[in-house]
């Protein structure tokens, strides 16, 4: 068993099994970094990592390391435009921010209703996880993509 797999069993073995499926089946694991790249304001000056900014100081310093890689590299492309965004679970805590996000990833299949129901079992769920808003696999998965435009969204 890798260090990961008994992290992730660490962190979910407390949850009933209906929680666990809900929390991925809800895409719970994709909600924060939806809401960051499509609904937030795009305000990266106070970006902060870990619960408390903890980590922000060497998460920079990576992210400058990795921009003056793919630069000294000579690649084709713009790669002077890496961004860094955190994501925090405690944004689905706002309501507001949460139904933004739920009406992006499933406006197509589900009706105003729905989606204020969603929310209220999503938050529901969340009170339930330990940590709650900040329980770590909110925002476990870190990834990738190209440049984002306002039309654009698909996670």
């Amino acid at each position: 068993t890798s260090p990961s797999e008994k992290g992730l069993h660490e962190q979910t073995k407390s949850l009933s099994n209906e929680d666990l499926s809900n929390f991925f089946d809800w895409y719970l694991h994709v909600l924060p970094f939806a809401y960051k790249l499509y609904v937030e304001n795009n305000e990266y000056d106070d970006e902060y990592f870990g619960v408390n900014g903890e980590y922000t100081t060497e998460i920079q310093s990576i992210h400058r390391r990795t921009e003056d890689f793919w630069t000294d590299s000579r690649v084709d492309g713009d790669v002077g435009k890496i961004s860094l965004f955190c994501a925090h679970g405690s944004d689905l805590a706002d309501r507001e921010k949460l139904v933004q996000t739920l009406h992006l990833l499933f406006s197509d299949s589900n009706d105003e209703s729905s989606i204020e129901d969603l929310a209220d079992d999503i938050q529901e769920l969340i009170q339930r996880l330990p940590g709650r808003y900040n329980y770590p696999l909110l925002t476990f998965n870190a990834f990738a993509t190209d440049a984002i435009g306002p039309d654009e969204a698909s996670i």
